[in-house]
């Protein structure tokens, strides 16, 4: 379905709820105007209250009704697992979630319930509806037509309660579901990718590769997840920025840390790949001089190929702000590697064997995470010239 048909479709579906409230407000007139009959006050407001709230309870039932039947369901993917199962037990970060069913469950039974109850109790109904127009008769003012109207009221408001029961969760609710499990498989897939790539930072040429592998298809993932629409791509990773900005600030350097750090990255690559970002603009970004702005600018490039923008990617390796710069670019380096000419290749070399030489302000060692990823580096492009 188009997205046009869909607008449409929810455009109708909000006129429809409003021709409803009318229905609503229409029948209260009525029973305001049948109260009039009394000539005393009191027993005005006493059959106003009276009408007024079964009007009310009925249009509840019905409208909770109207919600069971119309809770959407979930549609549950096999494939959600296939990464899960590729790392084994490689973190308990790393786990698939699905969405909780059990409202979905629970609504299934209890509307087979209902619709199977109310089939086998329809030739009682008539009775049931003389028992109900007797009581109601007494609290509507005890008029010939009090009865008549009390059932009226009941069969009127739970029609209208169940008709806006179903339409609002027709409408509203599944957006709000799929809003959730896009919140949480971002969270999800982002922290995942996390793990991944530590993993990948610390492995040979071989199992790099694997990792990476189930690394990029999760990346993917994350990218096909259905963004916010209220904010242009330019203005998620000044977000994005400010955010890792904010993390450095608040929390206490370490493993939490960079894990979250790295979690915020995985969604930055995520926006780079569905965004599609020019050169110049990660150029400008960086430039700003802002540690996020540096930090983000790097990410994207660790998956976009873009050798315009070399010359930054070794300004961060030889001079970066922090260890997590550092790292970014590294992985930035590798990613564009196939794509530099001998002399940006042979730059690159030049500032990495700097960088690990463990002189004053070399931060490339054999205990850090970016040793491995320098290591690669440097077999691609020496070893092919051996």
């Amino acid at each position: 379905m188009s997205v046009i048909q869909q607008e449409d479709i929810t455009s109708e579906g909000r006129k429809a709820l409003k021709v409803l409230l009318l229905l609503v407000m229409g029948g209260a007139f009525v029973v305001i105007v049948f109260a009039l009959q009394s000539l005393q006050v009191s027993s005005f407001v006493s059959i106003l209250g009276v009408g007024v709230m079964t009007a009310g309870a009925s249009l509840l039932l019905g409208g909770l009704i109207g919600f069971l039947f119309g809770i959407p369901k979930t549609l549950q993917q096999d494939g959600s697992t296939d990464v899960n199962t590729k790392l084994g037990n490689v973190s308990n970060k790393g786990a698939i979630y699905r969405a909780n069913t059990n409202l979905e469950q629970i609504s299934d039974w209890l509307t087979k319930i209902l619709v199977g109850v109310g089939l086998t109790q329809l030739t009682s109904l008539p009775e049931g509806f003389s028992v109900i127009s007797e009581n109601l008769s007494v609290g509507l003012g005890g008029f010939e037509s009090s009865g008549i109207l009390g059932v009226a009221l009941i069969v009127y408001y739970l029609i209208c309660g169940f008709l806006i029961g179903f339409l609002w969760t027709r409408l509203n609710l599944i957006g709000e579901f799929k809003k959730a499990d896009s919140t949480l498989a971002t969270t999800v897939l982002s922290e995942q990718i996390a793990v991944l790539d530590k993993m990948e930072s610390q492995l040979d040429e071989k199992g790099k590769r694997q990792i990476q592998e189930i690394r990029l298809n999760t990346e993917r993932k994350l990218a096909s997840l259905p963004q916010d629409g209220t904010s242009s791509s330019s203005k998620k990773i000044r977000q994005f920025a400010k955010e890792y900005e904010q993390i450095r600030r608040t929390m206490s350097s370490g493993r939490e840390r960079t894990f979250k750090m790295s979690t915020l990255m995985a969604q930055v690559r995520a926006l780079a790949i569905q965004s599609n970002f020019e050169p110049q603009i990660i150029l400008d970004f960086y430039h700003t001089g802002s540690l996020g702005n540096r930090v983000v600018a790097l990410n994207i490039l660790s998956v976009m190929k873009y050798p315009e923008c070399f010359d930054i990617i070794l300004d961060s390796i030889g001079g970066s702000k922090s260890a997590f710069e550092q790292y970014a670019a590294l992985k930035a380096a590798e990613n564009i590697i196939d794509n530099l000419n001998r002399d940006q290749k042979e730059r690159l070399v030049e500032v990495v064997k700097d960088q690990r030489s463990r002189g004053p302000e070399k931060y490339i060692t054999p205990d850090s995470d970016r040793w491995a990823i320098s290591e690669r580096i440097l077999a691609v492009i020496v070893q092919p010239q051996d």
